[in-house]
């Protein structure tokens, strides 16, 4: 559009609407969404295996950059696959997923776009792109940090996932971590969060930066998805396979809480779908377990699930695929992890299970009595309706951006009527 600011938006990774991974899919929403009131421009660096952005994003705005990055989309969590190229940029005090997401190239192509196109805002999505807030400082422009998920409590999750070598490297990067994810929101005049715990690792004593919490951009589907499901039931696990919370709630999953379930409800199906799932995930395949990798239309397996699943243990930030569960109208079973940033009410929009025993106990209920199954998926749609969109999103970056140039200090969700372009 002609009006509005100009907002430069960095991305680690194509954004694109139907993104494989739930990080892709709300910056391509966030994007699209801002862009209805503002001028939008979309700087992104891409692997060698992924697509780039989608057309509609692409087409949502009003400039466009694509930077080259080696390796492959999973290759900066698996630090024997690019240590060797990044060796400096770790020694010199970044953490490894930053690292993995330098490239002098893109940083020239950021600056010069920036100098010619003059954002009033710089909008970095993940701490990683971070290290390139400065391309607006020329021009004045106000240096925005969305934090999707706090660098420092997930490389201490790693620390104690790991053994070994890997034990001894990731704690190295929690320490980098520290002192990187510092750096940046110091630098920035603004971060953003999606939950309190999330606020509470970002703010530290003495820091100055303002820290809003904003919600993700999620849609509502203008179609319900079926509340029941098919016969015979199933449970349906989704998320990027590739990011060890994830994986972590797969095995939990697959290992421990089907088999409970399964006894309890014969006949029982459980489909994990999430790209790139490694070996020691497929292996666990049969018996009423499928493990079905990344799927390119997931209105399907919604409607075939009894219930959406989310055991999730670790991790931070908001989870995506929750809230699009919810905005389908689906009832879900997860645990706090899983709804944090989502202020749902337990028991009424979703079944909240604080630990396994709590977790079948709850999943069985719901399974055996299909009329609360349809009133809490009915119940979730309508929460959904009245607190999810994009379009709430974008107004309250909007309104936090206006608080940065001297309005209200307010950075408060306001409802609007736009709703961004699907793909």
């Amino acid at each position: 559009m002609s009006g509005g600011r100009r907002v430069l938006v960095l991305s680690p990774f194509p954004p694109r609407l139907d993104g494989r991974h739930g990080g892709s899919r709300a910056v391509a929403r966030l994007a699209c969404a801002l862009a209805e009131r503002n001028r939008v421009a979309l700087a992104y660096l891409r692997a060698a295996d992924e697509p780039p952005a989608d057309p509609a994003t692409a087409r949502a705005c009003e400039r466009l950059l694509e930077g080259r990055r080696p390796g492959i989309s999973a290759s900066s969590l698996r630090p024997w696959t690019r240590a060797p190229a990044v060796l400096f940029r770790l020694a010199a005090g970044k953490p490894l997923w930053v690292a993995a997401r330098w490239d002098a190239a893109f940083a020239r192509g950021v600056r010069a776009l920036a100098r010619e196109w003059r954002p009033q805002v710089v909008q970095a999505e993940f701490t990683a792109m971070g290290q390139y807030l400065g391309a607006g400082e020329d021009g004045g422009a106000l240096r925005v940090v969305t934090v999707h998920e706090p660098g420092v409590p997930a490389a201490r999750e790693r620390v104690i996932a790991a053994t070994g070598w890997e034990r001894a490297f990731w704690r190295g990067d929690a320490r980098r971590w520290e002192r990187w994810e510092a750096e940046v929101v110091d630098a920035a005049d603004a971060a953003v969060v999606y939950t309190e715990r999330d606020r509470a690792a970002v703010e530290r004593p003495g820091t100055r930066t303002p820290v809003a919490r904003i919600p993700l951009a999620v849609p509502v589907p203008e179609r319900a998805a079926d509340p029941l499901g098919a016969d015979p039931p199933e449970l349906l696990f989704v998320g990027s396979l590739v990011h060890p919370p994830n994986l972590d709630a797969a095995l939990y999953l697959a290992r421990d809480l089907f088999p409970r379930l399964r006894a309890r409800v014969p006949g029982l199906r459980l489909a994990l779908v999430g790209d790139d799932p490694p070996e020691r995930l497929r292996a666990l395949a049969g018996a009423g377990l499928e493990v079905a990798g990344w799927v390119p239309e997931l209105a399907p397996r919604l409607d075939r699930a009894a219930l959406v699943v989310a055991p999730l243990r670790r991790g931070g930030g908001m989870r995506v695929k929750t809230a699009e569960a919810l905005a389908a109208g689906k009832a879900v079973v997860g645990s706090p992890l899983a709804f944090e940033g989502l202020d749902v009410v337990p028991g009424t929009h979703a079944a909240v299970a604080a630990g396994g025993d709590d977790f079948v106990a709850a999943a069985s209920r719901l399974l055996a009595d299909p009329e609360r199954r349809a009133r809490m998926a009915g119940a979730a749609r309508a929460w959904a309706l009245a607190n999810l969109g994009p379009d709430r999103t974008a107004a309250a970056y909007e309104a936090l951006y206006d608080g940065l140039t001297g309005g209200s200090t307010e950075y408060e969700v306001r409802s609007t009527e736009r709703q961004c372009e699907s793909a």
